[in-house]
């Protein structure tokens, strides 16, 4: 069940005939579990995590828990993996005259628009374009644009 995006309760989780589900499910059942909530958190670079609610009650309310238990669950990964994950790179340092480059194509300028705005050639935006894409790693104005807004190097 972490393929899907959403929170699932374990009874929905069984599949007819799949003896490893329904060999899971008793052995909860077994241990006192009469009831549970799965959360898949699908973050970057197809990270999947799962975070499991289990109850000895019985039947959870699903239309007031499960809201409340998917917030709690994000919450918690959010503040886990900032003390677990490495810090993200520094942005990559871009010069003033790349910045100006850059905010002009995230509203939709050409190269030789963007030339005559800034009074230099065409063929000059599109060397600045070249190191903007190498600096970013991208390939495309887009994805400069993107990356760029990202990082907090340009703002809209």
């Amino acid at each position: 069940m972490l393929a899907t995006n959403r929170p699932f309760r374990w009874t929905d989780a069984a599949e007819p005939g799949n003896r490893l589900h329904n060999r899971i499910l008793h052995e909860a059942e077994d241990a006192g579990l009469r009831d549970g909530i799965g959360i898949p958190i699908h973050g970057p670079n197809n990270q999947c995590v799962g975070i499991g609610f289990a109850s000895t009650l019985g039947k959870v309310d699903v239309k007031v828990a499960m809201p409340v238990l998917h917030l709690m669950a994000i919450q918690f990964h959010t503040a886990y993996s900032a003390r677990t994950l490495p810090p993200p790179p520094p942005p990559p340092r871009l010069t003033p005259r790349e910045c100006e480059i850059l905010r002009w194509c995230a509203v939709g300028k050409s190269a030789w628009a963007i030339g005559e705005i800034l009074n230099i050639a065409e063929n000059s935006v599109e060397w600045h374009l070249k190191n903007i894409f190498r600096k970013l790693e991208v390939t495309s104005r887009i994805g400069a644009v993107l990356k760029a807004l990202q990082f907090g190097i340009i703002t809209l």
